[in-house]
């Protein structure tokens, strides 16, 4: 990066991550300068991983809609509930669709069919709730998203960027993506992203001890929440063996590392497989038929097959592009950014090509009636990156060039806020999906259950039935409705229309914004300019000298 690279890229090459490098040994007061200076360091790279949650969290945490809006969240929430009243992990009450959601288990009792630490996230949830604060669905996916924005930051700093570019890396990919959405809807799959950055951490640079097996075990807690993170082996297995120092010994220690931290997640998935039906390797059936979806994989490339991958990449509906702008940037610079990543972008590469392949056999690669590709969520992580890229073009060339990327930045983070706003999912549901059931165009028999695969083409490839469109569309009238209703703010139950409320909501929604820019702001004044003094100071004590 402009100004710092000797510094950063010197750093690097020690621990890395969040804690200071090792530094060799030097006598006398040009060691303890040294030591003074990766010691600064180090507290600079901390205090920019704290404030990159903090604005992640504060940012958004504002803007989460109440309730439980999800029917997964509900069945989670109860499980939740349940365990904590020392009940076990099991159903007592009628979930939104019993057919959908409930599995037989062993001594007549009912357990979802959701991994188990799927309903453990809910205990913030439900614990906010105990202590007399709102009940919001979204607020443990929330905090994931900053952790994630935590763990790309110490992915900066073993990459060789700086701190301000690992403020604009973190805010944008974590705000200036649906990752945001996804939180504010509550979605798990947040879980996975956090483990994806924690293996791209663990493999940049040179090894750093135990970073391996921190990065197991956030994948195999990350499988006993959701199945899907199995793919996630995939990109570990692309950075085990590329990363220095190389060989079979290396490789085989790392592997190790990574594998042993794997077990806990393991261990508990397999429990409570036991716990359900008697059998670690047992998942039980559904009691109820789910109809037209009962059979959830299509054949190996089918045409459905290769329909679902172009869906979930390029489609006006689900395609991973148009909910995640930056990524056509990513598209775009793809060779510059590869030669400076590239077994980071082979990781994500091979990530990308399993997961389409695997989850474009479902009969719902769509994510039922959701906000975006969301299982394909940890690809926003490529966004990174491309804000380290560009703030290494940007920074060079004055207040011009800087101020048109803040507001670059503000408006691609804004763009994320309207479907929170607008609630995307039940305004696309009541809006297009609903007028094309009721036309008779849609083979779906109930809006309750997944779309069957025949509507796949009018749903998700015909742009005027986008839920991005469908959003746009509704969003005058949502403003302009004069309807008066009650909602309380701040323990006070106001009444207002629901226009005034919607841009109530979107004013909060831009406190995200706005506390990124003051967030990379920061980092440049305050920590810029001293690695810039650090790195000639480490110029002029080299090695040579």
């Amino acid at each position: 990066m402009p100004g710092v690279p000797g510094l950063v890229r010197q750093e690097e090459s020690g621990r890395g991550g969040m804690a200071p490098a090792r530094i060799p040994a030097v006598g006398g007061a040009t060691g303890a300068v040294a030591r003074a200076g990766t010691e600064r360091a180090g507290r600079r790279w901390i205090v920019t991983g704290a404030l990159a949650f903090a604005v992640v969290f504060f940012g958004t945490a504002p803007s989460l809609p109440r309730g439980l809006a999800s029917w997964d969240n509900t069945v989670k929430v109860q499980v939740a509930r349940n365990i904590l009243r020392g009940v076990g992990p099991i159903l007592t009450e009628p979930t939104p669709d019993d057919g959908q959601y409930v599995l037989e288990g062993r001594r007549g009792h009912h357990y979802s069919h959701y991994p188990l630490l799927a309903s453990v996230l809910h205990f913030v949830t439900v614990g906010v709730e105990a202590v007399g604060g709102p009940l919001r669905e979204g607020l443990p996916a929330t905090i994931l998203l900053g952790l994630v924005a935590w763990a790309l930051v110490a992915w900066a700093r073993r990459s060789g960027a700086s701190p301000p570019a690992a403020a604009v890396g973190a805010v944008l990919t974590c705000l200036g993506t649906a990752l945001w959405p996804f939180a504010a809807y509550g979605y798990d799959n947040l879980v996975e992203v956090l483990a994806l950055a924690l293996i791209l951490w663990a493999g940049a640079g040179a090894e750093r001890r135990r970073a391996w097996l921190w990065a197991g075990l956030a994948v195999g807690l990350a499988y006993a929440t959701r199945l899907g993170a199995m793919f996630l082996v995939v990109p570990a297995a692309i950075l085990l063996p590329v990363q220095a120092p190389r060989g079979l010994r290396p490789t085989l220690r790392r592997g190790t590392e990574f594998v042993l931290g794997c077990v806990p997640g393991l261990a508990l998935t397999l429990y409570y497989n036991y716990l359900r039906f008697g059998d670690p390797f047992g998942w039980g059936a559904r009691p109820v038929d789910l109809g037209p979806v009962a059979n959830m994989f299509v054949p190996w490339f089918s045409t459905q097959h290769w329909e679902a991958i172009a869906g979930l990449t390029i489609s006006p509906g689900k395609g991973l592009l148009w909910y995640g702008p930056p990524l056509i940037g990513v598209a775009l610079l793809t060779p510059p950014l590869v030669r400076r990543q590239r077994a980071a972008f082979a990781a994500l590469a091979a990530y990308a090509v399993v997961a389409l392949l695997c989850l474009g056999r479902l009969t719902f690669w769509h994510g039922d009636w959701a906000w975006g590709p969301r299982y394909l969520a940890p690809l926003y992580l490529a966004v990174a990156p491309l804000a380290w890229w560009v703030w290494e073009q940007v920074e060079p060339r004055g207040s011009r060039a800087r101020a048109a990327a803040a507001v670059a930045l503000f408006v691609a983070i804004a763009f994320q806020a309207l479907p929170i706003v607008g609630h995307g999912v039940s305004t696309y549901v009541s809006g297009t999906v609903r007028p094309l059931w009721q036309s008779g165009a849609l083979a779906t028999p109930d809006l309750d259950r997944p779309p069957v695969p025949a509507d796949n083409r009018l749903l998700y490839f015909r742009v005027e039935n986008s839920p991005i469109v469908s959003l746009m569309r509704s969003l005058p009238a949502q403003i302009s409705d004069t309807q008066a209703t009650s909602q309380t703010v701040g323990g006070l139950r106001l009444t207002m229309s629901n226009g005034w409320q919607r841009i109530a909501r979107l004013v909060l929604c831009l406190v995200a914004p706005v506390l990124g820019l003051v967030f990379v702001r920061f980092t440049r004044r305050r920590f810029a300019h001293d690695a810039a003094v650090e790195a000639g100071t480490c110029g002029s004590r080299s090695p040579a000298s």
